[in-house]
């Protein structure tokens, strides 16, 4: 019997369905659903009530535990100091752009060019979801000061190292900005890149997501609740509708025009320098 070989393996794949298998072509509303079911429950469990003093006690008590163990030692203070500057933020969106480009260079669940597609996908919807949004104004709030301006004893690390300019409070601290591009790249990019590059994408967004909360400038619920719930709501529009695979699939045509070209000129060199060995 022949072996039957996977559409994008061939690379007769028409549609980012059949590049990606794993993509929601149709409308789920189960999903949709609960997502949004999620997040409204998150918004409830902070808005009042004996829950929002379950989550006012565990503010606090991160922010004791989190920014007294930013001054535990120099070495310490110097590192989470420097990842709360405009530097760090610049450097953590290098990261994250160069996890994309891997992503499309090595990544194995597509063709190139479809993964490519994605990536861009990706990336706009970052830009639009994130920067976008903060540009905009919409859905921020200064719902109540950051820890930095509310609690004593506070820790201020712009004290300790005036050079670094370190950010330790928000002006609009609900949701957490960095929460909010951390999470929202997280859940998108799984889906598309699936497990492994995941995985990988997890173990190393604490380390842009956290430096906030310990220089004082958000509390915990600005990112469990605000930016969890708003991430929640994105995914649920993006993944489990049709969005995320027509949006690949309608940009995929000059990557793939793009990728084939690429290859034409390839091969274009290679049996050159095949002619030339073989004159020689």
């Amino acid at each position: 019997m022949k072996k039957s070989t996977p559409k994008n393996a061939e690379g007769n794949a028409k549609t980012a369905a059949e590049a990606f298998p794993h993509l929601q072509a149709v409308w789920d509303w189960k999903k949709l659903f609960w997502c949004h079911f999620a997040a409204v429950v998150l918004l409830m469990t902070w808005n009042g009530g004996p829950v929002r003093e379950i989550w006012d006690a565990a503010d606090a008590a991160l922010y004791y535990a989190m920014n007294g163990f930013a001054v535990s030692g120099e070495a310490v203070s110097r590192a989470i100091a420097f990842a709360n500057t405009n530097q760090y933020d610049k450097l953590a969106t290098l990261v994250l752009v160069g996890v994309l480009a891997s992503y499309a260079a090595f990544g194995r669940n597509a063709r190139f060019d479809w993964r490519l597609a994605g990536v861009f996908i990706v990336g706009l919807l970052m830009l639009v979801t994130v920067y976008g949004r903060r540009k905009i104004g919409i859905f921020e709030y200064q719902l109540r000061p950051t820890p930095s301006l509310m609690l004593e004893p506070f820790y201020d690390l712009n004290e300790i190292f005036p050079d670094l300019r370190v950010k330790t409070s928000a002006s609009t601290s609900f949701p957490s900005n960095h929460g909010n591009a951390c999470m929202i790249f997280l859940l998108l990019f799984w889906t598309l890149a699936r497990k492994y590059w995941g995985l990988f994408t997890l173990a190393i967004l604490p380390f842009f997501m956290l430096p906030r909360m310990f220089a004082g400038a958000h509390w915990l619920s600005d990112l469990a609740v605000g930016s969890l719930s708003y991430s929640l709501v994105i995914f649920a529009w993006v993944v489990y509708t049709p969005f995320l695979e027509r949006a690949i699939t309608f940009v995929h045509k000059p990557f793939a025009l793009a990728f084939a070209l690429l290859k034409k000129l390839v091969a274009g060199k290679t049996g050159k320098a095949k002619k030339e060995s073989a004159v020689k």
